[in-house]
């Protein structure tokens, strides 16, 4: 019979497998770090990674929001520059009229004052010689209301005038316009006239008439339409 050798410290286990002892589970926290995440010292930690963002995303992909407010602007400012340009000419335009109609008005005064200066020597200045020039230019410079008149007093001034043996000559005369726009004007005439006739035994005598005439502008002619003064001194 074979002796059996098996001892009692033998460590085999009935199938022929060695007793395997399993090692303890290892607790790692903040008091007992683990070495394989723990850097080494001297060591930079990792920086993470930036979180991805979303870019933004413009409304047009042609023409970026910027450039459409430039535009925008640009375009305002185009408009309201055109708005100031045509009030400033506007404005130009009125004030150019005014004074265009002012200047016309004034010139038109100037030209009936003048006129009248001119007829006025034209009524006071005559002789009973030739009496047919005298009422030739007095109606020349007549028109209306005033031509009417003289026409019909002129045969009726014409023996007083013969038989008295008058003559006249008018001096110095000034003249202002009282109103008056580019049609009509009304101007005083002051005039000093020097007469000699046999009522003042033919030696001159000095005289002077105020006249208020109302002028007229007959086809760019300032003629005398009404004259509120005697005609001839005696």
């Amino acid at each position: 019979m074979a002796e059996d050798k098996t001892g009692p410290n033998d460590d085999s286990q009935p199938g022929g497998e060695a007793d395997k002892t399993e090692e303890p589970t290892k607790r790692f926290d903040a008091d007992n770090p683990n070495p394989a995440e723990t850097p080494a010292p001297g060591a930079t930690p990792a920086t993470p990674a930036p979180a991805a963002t979303t870019a933004s995303v413009s409304p047009d992909p042609e023409v970026p929001p910027q450039a459409k407010g430039r535009s925008r602007g640009t375009l305002i400012t185009a408009v309201i520059a055109s708005i100031v340009a045509v009030a400033a000419i506007a404005t130009s335009v009125v004030f150019y009229l005014q004074y265009k109609d002012k200047n016309d008005i004034l010139e038109a005064q100037s030209a009936a004052r003048d006129a009248m200066c001119d007829y006025a020597k034209t009524v006071t200045s005559y002789n009973y010689n030739d009496l047919d020039t005298f009422f030739k230019n007095v109606l020349d410079g007549a028109t209306g209301e005033w031509k009417t008149e003289f026409e019909t007093n002129s045969q009726a001034l014409r023996d007083p005038l013969v038989a008295g043996q008058v003559q006249s000559n008018g001096d110095e005369v000034q003249c202002g316009v009282q109103s008056g726009d580019t049609e009509n004007a009304v101007v005083v005439a002051a005039i000093g006239q020097t007469i000699t006739s046999l009522g003042t035994q033919n030696q001159p005598q000095k005289g002077q008439i105020a006249v208020v005439a109302t002028m007229e502008n007959v086809d760019g002619r300032w003629l005398v339409s009404k004259m509120d003064a005697p005609l001839l001194g005696s």
